[in-house]
C-alpha cells in the first residue's frame, strides 16, 4: 500500500485526467508502515494535498471527504464486522459515494473470510472494480477456492489459481491484482504494475481475445 500511495500520480487518475486531491488513511496502530507513510506524506512536494492519518473510523466520512479522495482503510474489519452502522457506512461508500464524489476506496483486509458471502463486509468485495490477492500461506486454498469461481479468461490453459499458487504463494511479496469493473470490456489479471518494480508488468488474462 505504502508503494501504491507513492505513485498515486500514477495510478489514481480519472478518465478525464484528472488526479487525486488528497489521501485520508484510517488506521488502527501506528507501524512501521504508517510511519513511512507520514514521513512520505509530509514532504512539501505533497502540500497541496488534503493528507491525513486518521485513528477512528467515523460513520460520517464519506460525507465529510472532499471529491476525488483516496480513502484507505487499514485494519478496520474487526471494527467494521462489530457495528451495523458502520456496514452500512461501507456499503454506501460503494453503491454510491464512489461513483458521485469520484472516490478511489481501499479496504485492506487481514483475513480471507470476506471473501464468503454470508460475511457481513462482503457487500465491499461485490461492489469492487479492483480485487488484490497478496501471498497468504495459512488461508491460500480459501483464496484459490474464491478465484476457481471468476471468469476471467486467461492465457492459454492457465486459470486464477495456476497464477495464484505459481506467481503468487511462491515469492514474497508478491501479488494478484483483478480489474473487475463492470466498465471494462472484460476482465484483466495483472501484477508487478507499480513503477519501482523488478522485473516487468505481468499480464495473465487473454488480451488478443478482446476486440480492437
Amino acid at each position: 500500500m505504502c508503494a501504491l500511495l507513492k505513485e498515486y500520480n500514477f495510478h489514481l487518475r480519472n478518465d478525464d485526467g484528472t488526479g487525486s486531491s488528497g489521501i485520508w488513511y484510517i488506521y488502527r496502530e501506528e507501524d512501521q508502515n504508517i510511519k513511512k507513510l507520514k514521513d512520505e506524506f509530509g514532504k512539501k512536494k505533497y502540500e497541496k494535498l488534503d493528507i491525513r492519518f486518521i485513528k477512528k473510523l467515523d460513520v460520517d466520512l464519506m460525507e465529510l471527504v472532499p471529491r476525488r479522495c483516496a480513502i484507505v482503510l487499514d485494519d478496520q474489519e474487526l471494527e467494521m464486522t462489530r457495528s451495523k452502522s458502520l456496514q452500512a457506512m461501507l456499503h454506501s461508500a460503494g453503491s454510491v459515494y464512489a461513483h458521485h464524489k469520484e472516490l478511489w476506496i481501499f479496504v485492506l483486509c487481514q483475513s480471507v473470510s470476506v471473501l464468503k458471502k454470508n460475511h457481513k463486509l462482503h457487500s465491499a468485495v461485490s461492489q469492487s472494480t479492483h480485487l488484490l490477492f497478496f501471498r497468504n500461506l495459512l488461508e491460500g486454498k480459501s483464496v484459490c477456492r474464491y478465484l476457481s469461481n471468476l471468469s476471467i479468461k486467461l492465457k492459454g490453459s492457465l486459470s486464477l489459481t495456476d497464477v495464484y499458487e505459481r506467481y503468487v504463494q511462491t515469492k514474497l511479496y508478491s501479488y494478484l491484482l483483478l480489474l473487475v469493473s463492470p466498465r471494462l470490456s472484460s476482465s484483466k489479471a495483472l501484477s508487478n504494475i507499480l513503477l519501482n518494480a523488478d522485473g516487468p508488468l505481468l499480464r495473465f488474462d487473454d488480451s488478443d481475445s478482446e476486440s480492437t
